[in-house]
């Protein structure tokens, strides 16, 4: 049920142009929604709002022939009782109640004719929803009309509409990813994430959603919430805390990090401090688009504590060999071979 039609039934109501059918169609609707109280306040105030308008207020004429042509621009078969087109008299008091009752929509905040003389439609205009994809070894930058900045790693994927919406600014996101949001109270920015959802007014943070049965999100400055998008609840971080999400145990763990080691992806800098080699090799995957070939028992006991600024893969897997002992070759494509029994 579109809003727009309860508040076309409400106005027919009021003026006393409502059929049988159409009454018992408002009834319905306010009945099985959430529209009883707003219902409720219009027909409150309709006395007053009525009460206050009189002859003197409009110029009957032109406003008469406006509301008769923004109802017929949603409503052709619209009759408000008297001829609309070939008798130029009216009924007054008919007329000041339909008066009455758009004066009382306005108050209310509420657009529903369209009174200019251009014609518009009363559809929803489409939102218009922009996709972007990196590749391994690729980053991007996004900045949107509002100032903030998102940076995508590799492997990574963002959906925004190309116009944020009057109440939040929503995006769809998954991969990893650095967010610089802007401040702005009135309109939160929600990151949704496959049923969870990161929620800001203004802050600096970092997803991590690369694994599909768990993700991080390591807060830098403000303040975010965190959680299922159905959950009241949700998990507030504090800057310099990370929450880390299992989805299949529905667990989370909140500690301190390390901005360096998680947030300097995005200005090429990689700190691993006693990192499972695992995680290191995921994350060389996403930064430079190679992929690794390894058996589980070569990496699964082994380590890394090691920092690289700018560096080639190349040099980071050099000191991968020394010390863990696994070197490495070339294979087809961007496929790197490791080679050794691993760590003990």
């Amino acid at each position: 049920m579109k809003k727009k039609e309860f508040y076309e039934l409400v106005t027919k109501e009021l003026c006393g142009v409502a059929t049988d059918q159409e009454l018992e169609q408002l009834w319905k609707i306010v009945a099985n929604s959430n529209l009883q109280q707003e219902y409720q306040s219009i027909k409150d105030n309709w006395d007053e709002q009525l009460s206050e308008v009189g002859a003197s207020t409009y110029n009957i004429h032109s406003v008469r022939q406006k509301i008769i042509s923004g109802i017929q621009e949603v409503e052709p078969d619209f009759d408000m009782g008297v001829s609309t087109k070939s008798s130029n008299t009216f009924q007054p008091r008919q007329f000041l109640r339909i008066a009455a009752v758009i004066t009382l929509l306005i108050l209310s905040g509420i657009v529903l004719l369209n009174f200019s003389s251009q014609q518009q439609t009363d559809e929803a205009v489409a939102v218009v929803w922009t996709e972007k994809t990196t590749q391994p070894g690729q980053t991007s930058t996004i900045t949107f009309h509002e100032g903030s900045t998102i940076v995508l790693n590799g492997n990574s994927s963002i959906r925004y509409p190309e116009k944020f919406d009057e109440q939040y600014r929503e995006v769809y996101f998954n991969g990893e990813g650095y967010f610089d949001i802007s401040t702005d109270p009135q309109h939160p920015f929600i990151v949704h994430m496959d049923g969870y959802a990161v929620k800001v007014v203004g802050t600096v943070f970092n997803i991590n959603h690369s694994d599909p049965n768990a993700f991080e999100v390591a807060l830098l400055e403000g303040k975010v919430l965190v959680g299922e998008d159905t959950a009241e609840d949700k998990v507030a971080l504090n800057p310099g805390e990370q929450a880390a999400f299992d989805r299949i145990n529905k667990r989370v763990v909140i500690e301190p990090f390390d901005p360096a080691e998680v947030m300097g992806w995005k200005d090429k800098l990689y700190v691993f401090e006693e990192e499972p080699l695992t995680s290191v090799l995921q994350k060389l995957e996403r930064r430079y688009g190679v992929a690794f070939d390894y058996k589980k028992e070569q990496v699964s006991k082994c380590v890394l504590t090691a920092s690289f600024d700018d560096e080639s893969v190349w040099t980071i897997l050099e000191a991968i060999n020394y010390a863990t002992g696994l070197s490495y070759q070339l294979g087809d494509g961007r496929v790197v071979q490791l080679i050794g029994k691993g760590c003990n």
